[in-house]
């Protein structure tokens, strides 16, 4: 009825909300994070009161910046809940990749490997313009990972 209609609404509102205010607080830690790092600027690494509030804003702004443009047809939700997909799968495959690399025991490694030849082949499955994403991500990123190699001093 009527009453179950607006409580499923507003259970529904605040479940987006939550993921919201969840995605600001994680995302804002990675962007101070990697601002400390020296891949962003240096002012969003910096704390007011223990709070990365540069890096908050920053990303408060891009989310708001993204319901905007999704709101003016400039971007497809479709598309937009399909990149979230694939970033899912692919800090699956991060998190898998680094257990292969820095796992101690064989049965980690075992599970690192299977994990990420399940999450290859769901990507793979998406073959053609699917895979535009996740290749575009892993090039950028050895590019960044070059760039900061040049940067630091050799061990001889």
């Amino acid at each position: 009825g009527v009453v179950g209609a607006g409580a499923v609404a507003a259970v529904s509102v605040l479940l987006v909300f939550a993921n919201l205010s969840a995605a600001i607080w994680a995302v804002s830690r990675m962007v101070y994070s990697a601002a400390r790092d020296g891949l962003l600027p240096g002012r969003l690494a910096q704390l007011k009161g223990g709070v990365p509030l540069s890096s908050v804003t920053v990303t408060a702004v891009s989310l708001l910046g993204v319901i905007a443009a999704t709101g003016a047809g400039w971007l497809d939700l479709g598309r937009l809940l399909a990149a979230a997909g694939q970033n899912f799968l692919l800090l699956y495959a991060g998190a898998a990749t680094a257990l292969l690399r820095l796992g101690t025991c064989s049965w980690h490694k075992i599970l690192a490997g299977a994990s990420l030849a399940l999450v290859c082949a769901l990507i793979l499955g998406r073959a053609g313009d699917g895979l535009a994403y996740p290749v575009a991500l892993i090039v950028a990123g050895l590019l960044v990972a070059g760039v900061q190699a040049r940067g630091r001093p050799q061990n001889r």
